[in-house]
C-alpha cells in the first residue's frame, strides 16, 4: 500500500536506500543516548525545569459525548448584506442577499467526531483526524465527510444565506485536471454519523450538489473555498431544522493517476486550526415584524416581566405599653422634622410562613374536615387565594445514605442524580477491583462499573471515585512521584515529577505524541499511549522525515506501549492499522491491562489484554460508546498534591 504523505510544504518520502542509511545513522546515535529516552533518574540540576500538566492530544477516534457546536453569533442591527469574513484573506464567498434587521449570522463548526475522511477498502472512518482528504491515491478513493449540528436554530426559522467554507491544507499529491464536488446528503444518513464507514457514506443518496465545482486552479494551501447555497438548497436546510442535523460528502477524482487534495478539519496535530464553517444568516419565528412609520423592522416580542419582590420584616410588636408610647413619640417627632414616611413600594412584602394542613389520620377525620370547610364557606364565603408573600414551611428532610452504585437491571429509563452524601473518607470497599469507565448508554455521559469479566454492569451514583482512581493511576505506588503530560514543541510527552520538590524531567523523547500514562502496581512499568508507530529514532517534531510520517494520517495511530522504570527502550503492546487503542489501566495483580479501542466494531469499547499484549478481548461488546476505563485498586484517598 502506498503511504500517504500530506503535510504543508513537505516532499514525497525519500527513496528506500536513502531512508535506510538515514535510519541506520540515526539508530547509531540513538543507541548512544539510550534509544530516545532517559532512565528513571533526574538529569543534571541545570536541566531541571518546573513543568505543568497539559491535556491529552486529539486523536483519530474520539468517543466522547457529543457536545454543543461552537458558534459565532453576530446580531444584524440594520439591513446588511452578509459576506464571508476576511480572517483568511483569500477567496471570498459570493455576497448574500440583504438580511432583515434583527437577523443573526451563525458560524457553525463540526464536532471533532463528525469531520474527517473515509477510504475505499477499509472499515471504519478517520473522523477526528487533522485531514479532510478528497481524491484518488495509491489505488484508493478518498471522500471527505462532515456533519453539522444545527439543532439550536428553532424549526420554522428562515435561512436567508448559507455557505459551507473549507480551508485548504495540502496539495502535495495533486495531479493534473480533475474536479471536486460538495454533496448535500439526504437526511437518512444523519443518524449514527460517527460510526459510518466508506461504503455507507459513498452510497448515501445525494439531495443536492453545491456550487461551485472546483478545479485544480481553485485548490491551494490556506485557500478558502466557499460553497454558497441557492434558494432551493436553503429550503432543504430549513426542512432539516426539525431534525437538527445536516451532512455533506465531498467527491473528487476516483480513478487514474494519483490526484488528491486535503482540506483542514481544525483538529489534531497536523491542523492549522482552520475548522470548516457552515455560515447561516437566520431570522427566527421569535422575531415579530412591526410597522412603525410605514417600515417593516424585525423586533422581538416583549415578554411580561417577572416581578421581583423585596422581602422585609414587620416592625416588632412593643413588649410593654411604655415601649409603645416611646415609639409613638419618636414617630411624631420625625413627622414634624423630616415629614411623614413615604408609602411602602408595592413589591415590598412581609413573609408569612404557614404549615401544610395535616393529612387526616383516618376516614372519620377526613369527613369532619370536609364538613367543616363546607360550613366555613357558607358562613364566611370561599377562601381567598393564597397571598404572594405566604410561604409553606417545608420540614428539613432527613438525609439518607446514597447507594454507591445502581445495578443495570434497577436503573430507571430516566436516571436521576441522588442527593450528595457526607464527605467520603475512603474509596468504598465494594468498588475495589472493579473497572470503571465512561459511556453514553444513558444518552449523556455517565460512569459505569463492571467486573473484570464484563459482568455486574452498574451505574455509579457519584463519579468522584472514578476521578480519584484516574489520578491514582499516574502516581507511583510508593507515593513519591507522578507522571504528567507536558506539551514540548507542541507535542505531548511524558514527564516525571517528584511530589515534594517540584522539579521534573522527561521520560519520553519522541517526535510523536505520548500520553495517558498508567503506573503498574508493582512500580516497575508505565503503560502509555503513543502515536509514534514505533518510530522512536526521531525526537525532533520538526524533522522533515517526521513531518512526512505525521502527514500519513492512516499509518500513525494510537497504540499502547510499556516504559520500564529501571531501563531504556519501549515495549509495544498493540500494533494497529486504522484502529486506536487508548487509556490503559493496570489490574491490581500487574497481570492484565484494560483499555478502550475502536477495533472490530468501529466504535469505542472496553477491552482487556495480558500485560505482554497477548489475548485481547472485548469486555463491553455493546452498541454504545464506552471509553477511558480505569481499574479501581487503591482504597486510600489522595493527599493534597503540590
Amino acid at each position: 500500500m502506498k503511504r500517504l504523505s500530506i503535510k504543508n510544504g513537505s516532499s514525497i518520502l525519500p527513496s528506500v536506500p536513502e531512508r535506510f542509511w538515514v535510519a541506520a545513522w540515526t539508530l547509531g546515535v540513538v543507541a548512544i543516548i539510550g534509544l530516545g529516552c532517559s532512565p528513571f533518574g533526574p538529569p543534571a540540576p541545570v536541566a531541571r525545569t518546573p513543568l505543568s500538566v497539559a491535556p491529552s492530544p486529539t486523536s483519530t477516534f474520539t468517543p466522547t459525548a457529543i457536545t454543543s457546536p461552537t458558534l459565532e453569533l453576530t446580531p444584524l442591527l440594520a439591513a446588511t448584506p452578509v459576506t464571508t469574513p476576511t480572517a483568511v484573506s483569500l477567496v471570498q464567498a459570493t455576497p448574500s442577499p440583504v438580511i432583515p434587521a434583527g437577523g443573526i449570522v451563525y458560524a457553525v463548526s463540526p464536532n471533532v467526531n463528525r469531520v474527517g475522511w473515509v477510504r475505499s477498502g477499509e472499515d471504519g472512518n478517520h473522523f477526528g483526524d487533522s485531514y479532510f482528504h478528497v481524491g484518488f491515491l495509491g489505488g484508493n478513493i478518498y471522500h471527505g465527510a462532515i456533519q453539522f449540528d444545527i439543532s439550536f436554530i428553532p424549526p420554522g426559522s428562515s435561512i436567508h444565506y448559507a455557505a459551507l467554507e473549507l480551508v485548504g491544507l495540502s496539495g502535495e499529491t495533486l495531479g493534473s485536471g480533475g474536479s471536486w464536488h460538495v454533496r448535500l446528503l439526504e437526511e437518512d444518513i444523519d443518524a449514527d454519523w460517527p460510526f459510518h464507514d466508506y461504503g455507507t457514506i459513498r452510497e448515501a443518496p445525494v439531495a443536492q450538489t453545491l456550487s461551485p465545482t472546483l478545479g485544480i486552479s481553485d485548490l491551494a494551501e490556506n485557500e478558502l473555498n466557499a460553497f454558497v447555497f441557492n434558494a432551493g438548497q436553503r429550503a432543504i436546510l430549513e426542512s432539516r431544522l426539525e431534525g437538527g442535523l445536516v451532512s455533506f460528502r465531498m467527491d473528487g477524482p476516483s480513478s487514474g493517476a494519483d490526484n488528491l487534495f486535503t482540506w483542514d478539519t481544525g483538529y489534531g496535530l497536523g491542523s492549522l486550526g482552520k475548522t470548516p464553517i457552515l455560515r447561516l444568516a437566520v431570522t427566527s419565528p421569535l422575531l415579530t415584524p412591526t410597522s412603525p412609520a410605514g417600515t417593516r423592522i424585525a423586533a422581538r416580542v416583549p415578554e411580561t416581566p417577572t416581578p421581583t419582590f423585596v422581602i422585609v420584616t414587620s416592625t416588632p410588636t412593643p413588649e410593654t405599653v411604655f415601649t409603645a408610647a416611646a415609639i409613638a413619640a419618636t414617630a411624631a417627632y420625625q413627622a414634624t422634622t423630616v415629614g411623614t414616611p413615604t408609602n411602602t413600594p408595592s413589591n415590598w412584602i412581609t413573609p408569612i410562613v404557614v404549615t401544610n394542613t395535616p393529612t387526616p389520620e383516618n376516614e372519620a377525620t377526613a369527613t369532619y374536615m370536609v364538613a367543616w370547610l363546607t360550613a366555613a364557606a357558607i358562613a364566611t364565603g370561599t377562601a381567598t387565594p393564597t397571598p404572594r408573600h405566604m410561604w409553606t414551611a417545608t420540614p428539613t428532610a432527613t438525609p439518607t445514605d446514597t447507594p454507591v452504585y445502581i445495578p443495570l437491571e434497577e436503573i430507571t429509563p430516566t436516571p436521576t442524580t441522588p442527593a450528595p452524601t457526607s464527605t467520603p473518607t475512603a474509596i468504598p470497599t465494594v468498588l475495589m477491583g472493579k473497572i470503571a469507565f465512561l459511556t453514553d448508554r444513558d444518552g449523556d455521559t455517565a460512569v459505569y462499573i463492571m467486573n473484570p469479566d464484563g459482568s455486574g454492569l452498574a451505574r455509579l451514583t457519584n463519579r468522584w471515585t472514578y476521578d480519584v482512581a484516574n489520578i491514582q493511576d499516574m502516581i507511583s505506588p510508593d507515593g513519591q512521584n507522578r507522571v504528567l503530560v507536558q506539551n514540548i514543541q507542541n507535542v505531548p510527552q511524558l514527564i516525571m515529577q517528584p511530589l515534594y520538590d517540584g522539579y521534573s524531567w522527561r521520560i519520553t523523547y519522541s517526535a510523536f505524541a505520548c500520553y495517558h500514562p498508567s503506573w503498574s502496581p508493582d512500580g516497575e512499568y508505565i503503560a502509555f499511549v503513543s502515536q509514534s508507530g514505533g518510530h522512536w529514532e526521531w525526537s525532533d517534531p520538526n524533522d522533515d522525515a517526521v513531518r512526512r510520517l505525521r502527514g500519513m494520517g492512516d499509518t500513525i495511530n494510537d497504540d499502547i506501549y510499556l516504559k520500564p522504570i529501571h531501563g531504556v527502550g519501549f515495549q509495544r503492546l498493540t500494533d494497529n492499522q486504522w484502529e486506536s487503542d487508548k487509556h490503559p489501566s493496570w489490574s491490581p495483580d500487574n497481570r492484565q491491562i484494560v483499555f478502550c479501542s475502536n477495533r472490530e466494531t468501529g466504535h469505542s469499547q472496553i477491552w482487556m489484554m495480558n500485560a505482554d499484549g497477548s489475548d485481547p478481548r472485548n469486555l463491553s461488546n455493546d452498541p454504545y460508546n464506552n471509553w477511558d476505563p480505569v481499574w479501581i485498586k487503591r482504597p486510600e484517598l489522595l493527599k493534597a498534591l503540590p
